[in-house]
């Protein structure tokens, strides 16, 4: 009888705080998963504005998983729910990982093609079967009917569209994932209108919020990635897309580079009509000519392909080592030859600059190659890289080998994009990132040293930039050159000096008061904190539990007070929250350790 009376309250009491327990553990796992999925949306939320973004991540998402990427959706937290089912992967085994990748860019849409098509200047990061890759990209869309185009125009256009121009084409011209082009005829002479597809910057925004938030993800949940710098390359991106959806920029862009030219007779930039570009519409001159790798047609017309190779070359230099701003997609498509061996430039939408201190460093780099001297090589790469941990030793040993490598070799047997491709190479192995106005730079002169081949087998790139890469240099130690920096040098020496006793005054007042502040910037020590706060909480909690289990041993012993199955009320809810308070710790640890 009293085993009885003693067994069956504790065993009641067993199953009554197991049960508790086990409902407790359900609802703290049901609401650890909400918590975990309400955190996903609100970080997504941070960029993505519309319920349809969403529905666009999971698009993308299923793309990833498509094509062998479920791992990596997983590791950024967009992997598959019982909400957003995905699909299985269809992964064909004959394709190379750069391959998968271009074919998954590729269906993605317009957007991630064109991030694509940026990713292929990245030589610094990239290998050269990824860079072939991604130059393989194209973006494949649809012409739009003139009726679909035609309410961007009417907003666009000061006037009805026929009472400006004379005719206009209803047939596109070329059509791209931005805009379509049309020819039209204004006052007699031809010109064509470059209009902006209807809501494409809707969809192009919606686009660039997800890259964002799965680069965020990507950089702080894949430390393999990092080095990558996902978040930069996609604002860099961003930025440049949303420049691109702004044809007053690109017409800007090719005024300037017009002005440029003003003296240079062989080159012929389009002239922009002004009165009627805005940021949805171009109107400039029409060029018609040879495409840059037509050598038939050049054959054709009579063009002499040495002259067509050199001045080519000429401009791009001159642009960049000399005016410092320059056409950053050179390819055929946006290279025309005219009469007269003349040169045409068309499409600014992407344009590089290097600064006067960018373009120091970069004949500091070739006075150094020059000279067959590693240490300003070092220098600058070192430059370049920021706060890199950098293996100095190895660094200089390896650019020391390249360099032996053309010690006495003939100029004209040097290909420079072969050059360019194993500094670039060697940037990757030491884990340094070119600054993006660099890598677009080389890339540029890549594809020119191609053409300037094409044209003519014998074309020495190196010998035609001798002459410019002088006066870069020259101009580095030019008389006006070293007063214009002198002068800054002095200005702001002068300025120093002049703030020294006011800063001296106030650190000896702070002094007299015991009282200096220092400023500490630790990384990461919010999340320090953050550690450190968590730890007391859970020793504060483990302190309370202990104290429950303590002090309900005590009341279970006192027969007063309520009873609940034969045993005292408050002893047996101190043993209960002691067991939820064990249940919390427990997978708070569990939950940190994983």
């Amino acid at each position: 009888m009293l085993y009885e009376i003693m067994v069956i309250p504790m065993f009641s009491s067993v199953i009554l705080s197991t049960t508790l327990l086990g409902t407790a553990y359900l609802y703290l796992l049901h609401w650890r998963f909400c918590l975990d999925f309400t955190t996903k949306l609100k970080s997504l939320g941070r960029g993505l504005k519309a319920t349809r973004d969403i529905k666009r991540a999971n698009d993308i998402a299923s793309i990833m998983i498509k094509y062998g990427y479920a791992d990596f959706t997983q590791r950024l937290g967009i992997g598959p729910t019982s909400l957003l089912p995905f699909p299985k992967p269809q992964i064909d085994e004959n394709l190379s990982a750069p391959d998968r990748a271009i074919a998954a860019l590729q269906e993605m849409g317009p957007t991630f093609v064109k991030l694509g098509q940026l990713l292929s200047t990245r030589v610094d990061l990239f290998s050269k079967e990824w860079i072939e890759a991604f130059e393989k990209l194209q973006t494949n869309v649809s012409p739009l009917p003139f009726s679909a185009i035609e309410p961007i125009l009417k907003q666009s256009l000061p006037a009805p569209i026929l009472e400006i121009f004379d005719s206009i084409e209803t047939s596109p011209l070329a059509a791209g994932s931005i805009a379509q082009v049309h020819r039209a005829v204004y006052q007699g002479k031809d010109v064509v209108l470059k209009v902006q597809r209807p809501n494409i910057r809707q969809s192009i925004e919606s686009d660039l919020r997800i890259m964002l938030f799965l680069a965020e993800a990507a950089e702080s949940g894949i430390p393999s990635l990092q080095r990558f710098t996902p978040k930069q390359v996609v604002r860099r991106f961003a930025t440049s897309m949303r420049r691109e959806l702004d044809f007053t920029r690109e017409a800007r862009a090719s005024d300037r580079i017009r002005g440029n030219f003003h003296n240079t007779d062989y080159v012929v930039i389009p002239e922009i009509y002004w009165d009627y570009t805005s940021p949805l519409v171009s109107v400039q001159e029409y060029i018609k000519g040879i495409p840059a790798n037509d050598l038939k047609g050049i054959d054709a017309a009579g063009l002499d392909r040495k002259i067509l190779a050199v001045r080519g070359v000429d401009a791009f230099l001159k642009m960049a080592l000399e005016d410092g701003f320059f056409h950053a997609d050179p390819h055929p498509g946006n290279f025309f030859y005219l009469a007269d061996n003349k040169l045409a430039l068309i499409d600014f939408g992407l344009v590089g600059s290097l600064s006067d201190q960018r373009r120091k460093e970069l004949s500091k780099l070739l006075q150094g190659a020059v000279s067959m001297n590693s240490r300003p090589i070092v220098d600058v790469l070192i430059e370049w890289a920021g706060d890199a941990d950098i293996d100095m030793e190895g660094l200089t040993s390896d650019i020391d080998a390249l360099l032996e490598e053309y010690d006495g070799v003939n100029l004209a047997q040097i290909e420079i994009g072969i050059v360019l491709h194993q500094l670039t190479t060697l940037a990757r192995n030491h884990a340094l990132t070119m600054p993006p106005d660099l890598t677009l730079l080389i890339k540029s002169v890549m594809i020119l040293e191609g053409l300037g081949k094409n044209l003519n087998p014998d074309f020495d790139l190196i010998k035609e930039a001798e002459p410019f890469i002088r006066r870069a240099v020259l101009h580095r130690y030019s008389p006006e050159s070293v007063f214009r920096k002198s002068l800054g040098s002095l200005t702001e020496l002068g300025g120093l000096i002049g703030d020294l006793p006011r800063d001296l005054r106030r650190m000896l007042i702070l002094m007299r008061r015991g009282y200096i502040p220092i400023n500490i910037n630790v990384d990461q020590l919010e999340e320090f904190s953050h550690r450190v706060e968590s730890t007391a909480n859970r020793v504060v909690i483990g302190l309370i539990v202990a104290a429950l289990i303590v002090g309900s041993s005590i009341v279970m012993t006192v027969d007063a007070g309520p009873m609940l199955f034969g045993l005292p009320f408050f002893g047996m809810m101190g043993f209960i929250t002691a067991n939820l308070g064990s249940a919390w710790l427990l997978l708070s640890m569990w939950h940190n350790r994983k």
